[in-house]
């Protein structure tokens, strides 16, 4: 499995805005879906950008 490293993440979750200091899912890396990292599973599922 594919570690991201923080330098690589987003400042905040592109579903919900949650700013990147607060994500606690994998340890603050989030969760990657669709080409995306997101700050939860529940925010990558909810995302209608995911398409």
């Amino acid at each position: 499995m594919a570690t991201t490293d923080l330098k690589d993440l987003p400042a905040s979750c592109p579903g919900c805005g949650k700013p990147l200091a607060e994500w606690t899912e994998n340890d603050g890396r989030g969760v990657s879906g669709g080409g995306l990292t997101y700050c939860s599973e529940d925010c990558a599922r909810r995302d209608p950008a995911r398409g």
